[in-house]
């Protein structure tokens, strides 16, 4: 089981992972062409390779152990020259490069040596293990003919040699070598090179054997090994290899367990079950020896030990992971296999096989010797269908791609794909630790440093640095003349670099400007970038680092490195400069290194920034923290996904390179991350893989034995940080093109978090938006509620283990159709307060909130740089238009509320959406249907979308908006062609408007016709057809973050955008824009058709992989009965009076929300009238007409406890009359009228001035006198329903009133509450309440509140019915229910109901008949 040590401040974590003497005889070593024979005797042998450098001489004994209780009869490795002689003639046989220690290790076990000399090893390790020195010799040339390389390589070779005999190491002296290895992989390079190479394997073969080790040489892939050296194979198959002489055994070297891991990459992995089958498959012909490369692979600490773009990581799949643990169940398994090997030696080494067919793909390979012994093989090579086979009259079965192993030619032991123990997986979990951080961060050098030196023109790295170092500064200055037009116009100039490899950080005048790096496959780059120029004198400094050597190539050590040209800037007066030529200054390595940062004496040598000034973010920034040994038990790790690219110490021990900023991408050579990869046919990495869309490596190896108990020290270098620029969100260095989706955590609950937004990840989305509410999180003043649906914390994690990023939008004004938007109502009442301007009250209070969330996201680590998942934050909302309106006062709190969100140190960048003046470093974003014509007001400044309405809002009272998919494609495709960088959908989940959440007259539906609709179902064809634009823009990312698009025109209304970036990306947006017609348009040739308003996107310049308007259609969603009727109860709410003792009299009419402060919809409004007995109406019966005006926003007027009618307003005009006749009798009449509310505003300046409820004139005409004024009499109020204050829809108070029950159920009465209890249907959910049958109330099962309905308010519009997607939307363009309730079905979350015993509560304003209430299942309805 694995531990996870947390950091206790910010960035980093580490981790912790749970889950015989040999005799000595003189002896001789030889082969034939069975096995290797040792004393006398011949041996199926069985080696692992495990390299000494890269785990720990604690660990050595432990690690050779569990490969002896494998099943291992040998340990081989390299010997690493560069490590032994890191300067010429300075040698290092210590600490991990104690090669005599490690071999006596395994001697000590019992074990044997496979001594792999080289010294050429490969092996993904710096320069493939030749020192850096090796390259200055003059007249040098790696692995040829040639003398100065033939005399070091010799000298090196004896050395070891001489240092095994010394120690007594071979054999036939009593040690474990018994066999070693000239040169590596030598064949490929001997077949380019020609007769120098044939030459040179003459002479190293030639100059091995003359060292008189007494054990066989071995030269692996080199066809043409002379005698008596054995040849031998590397590879992931090696059953179709022979040795090239008949009398020497057939031997396998490198039997690849799995694949490296390189920076940028996902990580791949061999199953089990295919490397057991491709190693009986190469014992069944033949095969005596196979290693394992590698049972361990360890890690490549410091610089030394990863080759180019390697991984710090060299886990290689192996059966013991990184740390030494068992990884199950290869581990497991092949111990089993090596058993079954072993039973089966004696025939093996005494026979030769008998191969015989046992059906199609069927064999088997039977070994029968003369004693006796017999042993056989039965495979089946078919890669999808089990065999039944039959042998010797016994009938076998044999999955695909496996094979069976018979000892005695009987009994199955083991078959190669079946696993019999899985084991456990290891994890990572946190341990205990607290770091206390200090910084340091380095300052850009210049070209004019007293300590560096200038030359003409630009050098290579290596030559420069010798490869003490990973950095080298290249450092320019560049005049600028006052009359340059771009001062002026403000159209930056591009630079331009191009670089040999591996990394590039671009400084100008001292400010970081951008970055960029290469990958293993091309570690050249080139860098584009505006930069800011002034006039006079400007400072380049480019910081250029390597990522290691070259370890393989013909002459890798030709290679260069480094920023080598040209260097360009174009946008000047002159065009483009060319600064390749000019005088450039060089300074070696960091400033840190020189100091010695990394070690405990040199740490005191610079003043470190310490508590809430420590830096976090800023490139160029070292970092140390003292901690204490964790006391939980197992190997360590560090977490350094918050980081992104540098290197780490423990106790100076350099731990590697750390970049977790290096997102692994999302395939490799066509093929995509699995958990389930088939095991069956032939193996390639990119077969499996993982971590995709991940860091390549996020945790990195403490070993152990480099902890004291107390007072570790801790050292990072940190090269990247968090930004933007002109083209994009930049994240641990890497420019990124960000797609994201709004879900609000409150419109739906917990249980379902996971399961939207897993749905989000795989509809393509790279980020989760939402807001941050206000009135649910502080319902009353001090009182906090971050539980239940309100849960930000828990909300933010589930995004966080899904592996997408957050966009927070704090406001904390939300807008989003939210009751108040989303302000709680207490905050109306703070004396002097004024919303969203520049009021000290209202300026408090918001800061007050803000910074409650934002230090609860910094104590829960959830901000990027602490390792978390929010990217940046919002501040405010929409406020430009308010701004306008408002105006000094309004700019005064822009600027304030800008600086106060700065100034909250999230570092991570801020943005305002619709606030066109928002201050730097704040980024102003679109929020609108279409966005392509947006600008940020900044050159600098990426383009961004942060609302891309995919609906609309619905209203009770209209249509329900939608909006057509072409359409909705063709606006994200016409956003990102013009240098769009992020784009969000609002909504991408819209869900549900739970209890009285809504926003004035929203439904309590917020289903927004988003891709996944309210209930959380995939919405079709929306959702898929999102789901391909966005793998189509993934694939042009490359291309859109690296270049500007060039734009001309295809014929009328058609035009291509075109990226093409200076490393070969290229990528094409082809636009039609006519609404009515096709356009069949030619780019580059090739002709392609664009439907109308359509765009095709084409990732490589040339083909089409997707159309806007080219949807495939898929399932849709209907709704249908489970359950049948519901048992109704009811209870009728007296009507009340104005003499009541529950009420509370005053003269004259009072605003609704001053009186009940939100606490309810419903106010009640109480007089009475007194009528004389001489009143003409009485008579003649004429009523009088009773006229009442409300400012909303629903009327029931009561006269004597009747209903006399209805009336109410709607989203465009809350505000109502309702006039009608009411009858009146001679005396005291009582006049009940019920005022609701259905939500307040949300949006608008100072909406909280806007009023509610029946404010008059309420007047009575008809009368004797004429009009009576009832509007300044006495009048009573009562707050809310005797229902709600009797709880009637809880589970423990609705007994308190006497329901009726049976033929006695009120129907179409209003006022009335009805319950009824029901099980959870059998069928599958999600479920929702069919209320079309009444008219106008709230709903709650099992005492949670589903919302408001009001399906007795029948929708407006004749818009409804086809809709053409082409052309401009709008929220009136397309509609459905017309002339229907604007909402009928009610979403019920699964998670609040009960198997059995569920209890729905209804209260009724007006009068419905709930024996048509039925619930219903959401479903799929196919085409």
């Amino acid at each position: 089981m694995g531990l996870l040590l947390k950091i206790s401040s910010w960035a980093v974590s580490i981790v912790v992972i749970v889950s015989c003497i040999c005799s000595s005889v003189t002896a001789t070593v030889t082969y034939d062409d069975k096995a290797f024979i040792i004393n006398g005797q011949r041996r199926i042998l069985i080696s692992g390779s495990i390299h000494y450098p890269r785990s720990t001489p604690e660990m050595w004994p432990d690690l050779v152990q569990k490969a002896k209780d494998a099943g291992l009869d040998a340990i081989q490795t390299y010997v690493f020259w560069n490590g032994h002689e890191p300067t010429q003639g300075n040698f290092n046989f210590e600490g991990r490069y104690d090669l005599v220690r490690f071999i006596k290790v395994v001697q000590q076990a019992g074990l044997y040596v496979h001594l792999r000399i080289g010294p050429f090893v490969c092996a993904e390790w710096n320069f493939g293990g030749f020192p850096a020195w090796l390259k200055f010799i003059p007249g040098i040339s790696f692995r040829t003919d040639n003398e100065p390389f033939k005399v070091e390589m010799q000298r090196f070779t004896e050395r070891i040699v001489n240092m095994m005999k010394s120690n007594n190491l071979f054999e036939p002296q009593g040690g474990p070598i018994i066999m070693s290895q000239i040169e590596n992989e030598y064949g490929p390079v001997e077949w380019e090179i020609g007769a120098p190479g044939k030459a040179y394997t003459e002479w190293f073969s030639s100059m091995a054997l003359g060292l008189k080790t007494g054990v066989p040489w071995i030269m692996c892939k080199q066809d043409d090994v002379p005698d008596p050296i054995i040849d031998t194979c590397n590879g992931f198959y090696c059953e179709g290899f022979y040795p090239k002489k008949w009398y020497k055994p057939k031997m396998w070297t490198e039997a690849w367990t799995g694949w490296l891991t390189e920076f940028g990459g996902p990580v791949p992995y061999r199953p089990a079950e295919d490397l057991a089958f491709a190693i009986l498959r190469f014992v069944q012909k033949k095969g005596s020896y196979f290693n394992y490369y590698m049972f361990h692979g360890g890690t490549n600490f410091g610089r030394e030990s990863s080759g180019l773009f390697i991984a710090t990581s060299y886990e290689y799949d192996a059966p013991l992971d990184e740390y030494g643990l068992p990884n199950e169940p290869k581990y497991g398994h092949l111990r089993l296999m090596h058993m079954a090997i072993k039973q089966s030696e004696a025939a093996l080494v005494s026979a030769y096989p008998t191969v015989w067919s046992l059906g199609k793909n069927s064999e088997v390979n039977e070994y029968r010797a003369k004693s006796g012994a017999c042993a056989a093989f039965l495979a089946n090579y078919d890669t999808e269908s089990w065999a039944n086979v039959t042998y010797l009259n016994n009938q076998y079965v044999l999955p695909p791609w496996s094979i069976s192993i018979l000892p005695d030619c009987k009994n199955e032991v083991f078959n190669s794909a079946k696993i019999r123990f899985r084991g456990g997986h290891l994890q990572m979990l946190p341990v205990s630790a607290d770091f206390k951080w200090q910084s340091f961060t380095e300052k850009v050098p210049a070209a004019d440093d007293g300590d560096t030196l200038a030359k003409w023109g630009l050098y290579e790295q290596v030559n420069f640095t010798g490869d003490s170092t990973d950095y080298l500064w290249y450092l320019t200055d560049v005049n600028i003349s006052p009359n340059e037009s771009f001062l002026k116009n403000g159209k930056d100039p591009i630079i331009t670099i191009m670089s040999a490899g591996d990394a590039l950080q671009v400084f100008v005048n001292g400010q970081w400007s951008g970055t960029a790096y290469g990958s293993l496959g091309s570690p050249n780059l080139t860098y584009t970038g505006t930069v800011k120029l002034t006039a006079g004198i400007n400072k380049i400094s480019l910081l250029s680092s390597s990522m290691g050597l070259a370890n393989v190539g013909l002459h890798f050590e030709t290679y260069n490195k480094g920023v080598l040209g040209p260097v360009t800037l174009t946008g000047l007066n002159e065009g483009t400069r060319d600064l390749t030529k000019q005088n450039w200054s060089y300074k070696v390595g960091l400033k840190g290194e020189t100091l010695s940062l990394n070690t405990l004496n040199g740490s005191s040598s610079v003043e470190w920034v310490q508590g809430s000034k420590v830096v976090q973010k800023q490139p160029l920034t070292w970092y140390t923290a003292t901690f204490d040994a964790p006391h939980e038990s197992g190997p360590l790790a560090l977490d350094m996904s918050s980081m992104g690219k540098g290197q780490i110490w423990i106790n100076s021990q350099s731990v590697g390179r750390h970049w977790p900023g290096y997102i692994a991408r999302n395939s490799w050579l066509g093929s995509n991350c699995t958990d389930n990869c088939n095991y069956a046919g032939p193996y390639i990495p990119p077969k499996c893989l993982s971590n995709c869309g991940q860091p390549s490596q996020k945790w990195y190896h403490v070993p152990r034995s480099w902890l004291k108990p107390t007072g570790n020290q801790l050292s990072i270098f940190e090269e990247w940080g968090v930004t933007y620029d002109n083209k994009a969100i930049i994240i641990n260095g890497q420019r990124r093109i960000l797609i994201s989706g709004s879900i609000h955590y409150p419109r739906s609950t917990p249980e379902m978090w996971p399961d939207l937004i897993q749905k989000a990840k795989d509809g393509g989305l790279d980020v989760i938006q939402t807001y941050v509410f206000w009135n649910g999180h502080e319902p009353s003043p001090g009182q906090f509620n971050f539980e239940g649906r309100y849960d930000l914390v828990r909300f933010l994690k589930v995004v966080q283990q899904a592996g997408l990023y957050v966009h927070l939008r704090i406001g904390p004004y939300v807008c989003a159709e939210w009751n108040f938007g989303g302000f709680p109502v207490w905050l109306k009442y703070v004396p002097g307060i004024e919303f969203r301007t520049d009021n000290g009250p209202f300026k408090a209070a918001m800061q007050n909130f803000t910074e409650k969330i934002v230090d609860m996201m910094k104590s829960e680590n959830m901000f990027e740089p602490q390792g978390g998942p929010i990217i940046m934050s919002q501040i405010e909302n929409e406020y430009g238009s308010i701004e306008r309106q408002t105006g000094a006062p309004g700019k005064a709190y822009t600027k304030w509320f800008a600086n106060m969100a700065v100034s909250l140190d999230t570092n991570v960048p801020w943005i305002m959406c619709k606030q066109d003046d928002a201050p730097d470093p704040i980024i102003n974003t679109c929020n609108d249907f279409y966005c392509t014509n947006h600008s940020p007001n900044k050159p600098y400044k990426p383009k961004m979308w942060t609302e891309l309405w995919t609906g609309w809002f619905a209203e009770f009272g209209g249509s329900v908006p939608y909006r057509p998919v072409e359409d909705l494609a063709f606006a994200v495709a016409r956003f990102i062609q013009t240098n769009g960088s992020f784009v969000n959908y609002y909504m991408y989940h819209g869900g549900t408007n739970f209890g009285r959440e809504s926003g004035l007259f929203v439904t309590t539906s917020y289903d927004y016709d988003a891709p996944l609709d309210e209930y959380g179902l995939l919405r079709e064809p929306k959702w898929g057809h999102l789901r391909l634009l966005h793998k189509a823009i993934k694939q042009c990312e490359p291309a859109l973050v690296s270049s500007y698009p060039t734009v001309w025109s295809l014929g009328q209304n058609s035009e291509a955008h075109e990226y093409r970036s200076n490393s070969g990306a290229c990528a094409a947006f082809l636009a039609n824009y006519d609404t009515t017609s096709s356009a069949n348009v030619i780019y580059f040739n090739v002709q392609y058709n664009l439907p109308p308003w359509s765009i095709s996107i084409l990732p490589d310049c040339k083909n089409e992989v997707f159309n806007t308007a080219k949807v495939i259609h898929g399932a849709h969603m209907k709704m249908l009965p489970v359950g049948g009727a519901f048992p109704w109860q009811s209870y009728n709410e007296e009507v009340p009076t104005a003499d009541d003792s529950d009420t509370v009299a005053m003269v004259g009419l009072y605003e609704q929300i001053n009186v009940t402060r939100d606490s309810t919809d419903y106010l009640w409004y109480l007089t009475n009238v007194n009528i004389a007995s001489d009143e003409q109406f009485l008579k003649n019966g004429k009523d009088p007409v009773l006229t009442i005006a409300s400012e909303g926003h629903a009327l029931q007027v009561f006269v004597n406890g009747q209903p006399s009618g209805v009336a109410y307003g709607r989203l465009a005009k809350p505000s109502l009359t309702f006039t009608g006749d009411v009858k009146l009798t001679a005396g005291t009449n009582t006049i009940s009228l019920l005022s609701s509310c259905v939500g307040l505003p949300n949006v608008n300046l100072h909406y909280e001035r806007r009023n509610a409820g029946v404010l008059g004139p309420i007047t009575l005409s008809g009368l004797n006198e004429g009009t009576r004024d009832l509007t300044k009499q006495t009048w009573s109020y009562k707050v809310g329903l005797k229902g709600e204050a009797l709880n009637l829809h809880t589970l423990d108070r609705s007994p308190s009133v006497d329901f009726l029950e049976g033929s006695s159920v009120a129907l179409k009465q209003p006022l009335s509450w009805y319950k009824t209890t029901f099980d959870t249907p059998q069928e599958p959910g999600p479920y929702a309440l069919d209320m079309s049958g009444m008219g106008k109330g709230e709903i709650w099962i099992n005492g949670e509140s589903i919302g408001r309905h009001w399906p007795g308010y029948i929708a407006r519009g004749h818009n409804c019915g086809a809709c053409n997607y082409a052309g401009y939307y709008n929220q009136n363009k397309c509609a459905t229910s017309c002339g229907e309730p604007s909402q009928k079905w009610y979403h019920i979350p699964q998670s609040w109901l009960k198997p059995t015993g569920n209890q729905l509560t209804i209260f009724e304003e007006w009068g419905g008949d709930p024996s048509e209430i039925s619930l219903v299942r959401r479903a799929l309805k196919r085409n």
